[in-house]
């Protein structure tokens, strides 16, 4: 039976930065005990019919925010506020409170500003009330409301949550359970997209910019910035701002319109004030190319959490600060609002990187390769728009095929995880991601491996996976063709290809003087062999031999070739040349040396093999207990301890499903623990136990939470796993329940998240026998975030 999992918010699911449906942005958090006046005056702006639909009556403001903002323990009620302007105001709250000390239902209510609805308010402070609750073990939300409140039941129909109604004296009972589904996970996936794009479009597609500077010098930030707009051809309007130039103008206020898009390239001590012009006019997006911030040490990082602050209070977005800007090299748009000296070539590959100067390489390197691109934006320090906001903007974006991030860190795995794996599901994501030691290096592995991303650690290796994935089809499979005129790159190749796991038969060979006739007469047949998946063209000129002749040959065979529906891909070495080659208008990738071509198709075939596997599962386990497991890890960090007993272990893993005890009857032991990483969250490893786990080093990394198939890879990553298949008479173990065990471990770290570190001694049996975690060791922390 298939599980869902609630999408990750990218902060806590309680505090931070949220986009409204509109694309506007707004603040979340809990009550507080001293949020009274500012409760007061929000039910005071209420209109006397929304406020009746939410008290029932003439409840004095001064009872309500009381009652509102009563203390309760933790879990049992939750209070939210969303927040916006300069001051902020609260413009929405919600709240849930459990109907009894030990139920697994409680009641929630929602008011929103009557200005602020059709903005999706309550449906986003509903589902963030839902995955809190469900950590403290509620599973079900009701609620009570007016027959005639039509918006908030269509707010609740809307849900994706199931939700039974019942009408009595002119009110609305209603109750569904908040446990995550696929019509409820769906619902929350579309809209947090939806969201996010309106919220981003105002930078790929503003109708006019305004570039903010004070600088004089003819080589200033603010004038390189208008000079890229203009000679890149920008398809809308761009203002210069700059009180100190005769030819700017002197405020936004002397604007003859309001703007999309500021860039402000002002000193750190300019730019607050400009967000505040900004904000006070309307304007819906902000890229601050401007330095000094949180790079720079603590009195950066604290402006720039203000400035964050204040952007969102605005409702606006903000790209850096500390950002090279952004291109968009649409034919409708021609967008150069960045330091970037010019568009490049338009494609259809989208790039991210959270470096400038990387990003600026890039773009010199792609152009140097003949590599298209069609956007790119610099993160910078990420205070507000991040790669996981990008990725939901080019995911259903028709022109991008290709979408390269350069990551220095993740701003949030886990909504990473879940974005790439829906994301890649479309196209691929080639991420640049430098080898680090230790857990973290393994964490990044596990989680590329887990979500279908491709990792490059170099330039060069980048550019060659990405010039074969942005122009030629996936292959169907791992059997390459080679046709060559020269033996010796010919062996280099079929080294290279076999090492990197592929099938390769033995090349055809049109020996050294293999003209263009040779090749045209060779190419028809292998593109059409049914028994193979890529053609790999090798060509190294001798004596007579023409490279422009046989380029153009091969671009005639492979024009031909898909006329008559062939859709295998095809590269080309040719050594020492890297002219770009054409099959009509399909670029041909072309290597100089047989060892890249090998790299990148390798690439490209696990990349459509994840693609072409259903994905995993989260399954559900009947008969777990989940809230005894987390009333005996909150009684242990009460009482002051970071580790459980014996017995607390045994009533922890018992609660979902693991078996715990001595045994004396021989099997395979293994270790499986849990460690949490400040980056990743709760890293899974398993690795072979005893004497062959000492000399052998063997260990499997994935990021909690498992599927089913992360479960059984993990399994089979093993180098020592022919150990568990009956290897040379060594006993078999039970790979299944090795899988279910891995699977539950998973589920409760997730589940209780009082728990830190988990270290299992495993003894499997044979098949049909089953396992025993032998000895446990399990460390609680009551700092989790709720």
């Amino acid at each position: 039976m298939q599980g869902f999992r609630a999408p990750e918010p990218q902060g806590a699911l309680a505090s931070g930065g949220v986009i409204l449906r509109d694309g506007t942005t707004a603040t979340l958090r809990p009550a507080a005990v001293d949020d009274h006046r500012l409760l007061q005056r929000f039910l005071a702006r209420i209109s006397p019919e929304s406020y009746g639909r939410r008290f029932f009556g003439e409840t004095p403001f001064e009872v309500a925010a009381t009652r509102m903002l009563a203390p309760e323990p933790v879990g049992e009620k939750l209070v939210l506020f969303v927040l916006t302007g300069e001051p902020s105001h609260i413009i929405a709250t919600g709240e849930y409170v459990r109907e009894g000390p030990d139920a697994d239902t409680a009641e929630v209510a929602f008011l929103v500003d009557d200005a602020f609805h059709g903005k999706g308010l309550g449906t986003l402070i509903l589902e963030r009330l839902a995955l809190v609750a469900a950590r403290h073990g509620i599973v079900r939300f009701t609620a009570v409301t007016m027959a005639r409140n039509r918006p908030m039941l269509r707010m609740f129909q809307s849900s994706g949550f199931e939700v039974n109604r019942h009408l009595e004296y002119g009110e609305v009972e209603l109750a569904f359970s908040i446990v995550p589904s696929e019509a409820s996970v769906a619902r929350m996936e579309g809209r947090e997209r939806a969201a996010t794009v309106a919220s981003l479009r105002p930078f790929f597609s503003p109708k006019s910019v305004a570039v903010f500077g004070l600088s004089e010098r003819p080589e200033s930030a603010s004038r390189r910035l208008m000079q890229g707009l203009t000679a890149g051809g920008f398809t809308g309007r761009a203002y210069l701002v700059n009180p100190n130039l005769p030819e700017a103008y002197p405020s936004l206020a002397e604007l003859p319109e309001r703007p999309d898009l500021a860039l402000l390239a002002l000193a750190q001590g300019a730019v607050l004030a400009a967000v505040d012009a900004c904000g006070a006019a309307g304007v819906r997006a902000v890229a601050v190319v401007s330095a000094g911030f949180a790079e720079s040490g603590t009195v950066g990082a604290a402006l720039q959490k203000e400035l964050a602050r204040r952007v969102r209070g605005y409702g606006m977005r903000l790209l850096g600060p500390n950002s090279l800007g952004l291109l968009n090299a649409a034919a409708g748009v021609r967008l150069n609002a960045s330091l970037a000296p010019a568009l490049p070539p338009p494609g259809n590959v989208a790039v991210s990187s959270q470096s400038g100067a990387l990003a600026l390489a890039m773009l010199e390197h792609a152009a140097a390769a003949g590599l298209g691109l069609a956007s790119l934006v610099s993160l910078g320090n990420k205070a507000d728009v991040s790669s996981n906001d990008l990725l939901q903007y080019w995911e259903d974006d028709p022109q991008i095929r290709l979408v390269i991030l350069y990551l220095a860190s993740f701003g949030n795995p886990r909504r990473f995880a879940r974005l790439a794996r829906r994301v890649g599901r479309q196209k691929p994501l080639l991420v640049v991601k430098a080898a680090e030691q230790g857990l973290a290096d393994s964490a990044t592995d596990a989680l590329f491996r887990q979500t279908g991303v491709l990792r490059a650690t170099t330039f060069e290796e980048l550019f060659d996976v990405a010039g074969l994935l942005a122009y030629q089809p996936l292959p169907a499979g791992p059997r390459v063709a080679v046709v060559t005129n020269v033996s010796g790159p010919a062996a280099l190749a079929v080294d290279a290809l076999r090492a990197q796991g592929l099938s390769v038969p033995e090349p055809l060979d049109l020996s050294a003087f293999a003209d263009a006739a040779a090749y045209r007469a060779a190419l028809a047949p292998a593109l059409h062999d049914p028994d193979t998946d890529t053609l790999l063209v090798i060509f190294s000129p001798i004596g007579l031999s023409q490279t422009a002749a046989v380029g153009a040959v091969i671009g005639e065979a492979v024009r031909e070739a898909r006329a008559e529906g062939v859709t295998k891909p095809v590269l080309c070495c040719f050594t020492g040349s890297r002219d770009p080659l054409f099959a009509g208008d399909e670029r041909l990738p072309s290597y100089r040396f047989p060892e890249s071509a090998a790299r990148a198709l390798a690439r490209a075939t696990v990349y459509a093999a994840w693609r072409g596997r259903p994905l995993g599962q989260f399954p559900v386990f009947e008969g777990l207990e989940p809230r005894r497991a987390r009333q005996v890890c909150r009684a242990a960090t009460q009482a002051g301890r970071e580790e459980l007993t014996g017995s607390e272990r045994a009533d922890v893993l018992r609660a979902f499903g693991v078996p715990f005890g001595s045994e004396t009857a021989p099997g395979t032991d293994l270790e499986v623990t849990v460690a949490s990483h400040p980056l990743f969250g709760p890293v899974l490893a398993l690795s072979l136990g005893g004497l062959y786990g000492e000399v052998l080093n063997d260990k499997s990394t994935r990021v909690i939470p498992l599927t089913d198939r992360d479960a059984a890879e993990m399994v089979r990553d093993l180098k020592s796993f022919p150990l568990l298949e009956g290897y040379k008479g060594h006993l078999r173990g039970d790979i299944t329940v090795l899988e279910d065990l891995l699977l539950r471990v998973s589920r409760l770290v997730e589940e209780v998240l009082e728990v830190s570190k988990v270290s299992l001694s495993v003894r499997v049996f044979a098949p049909g026998e089953g396992l025993r975690v032998l000895d446990a060791r399990i460390e609680v922390d009551a700092t989790y975030t709720t």
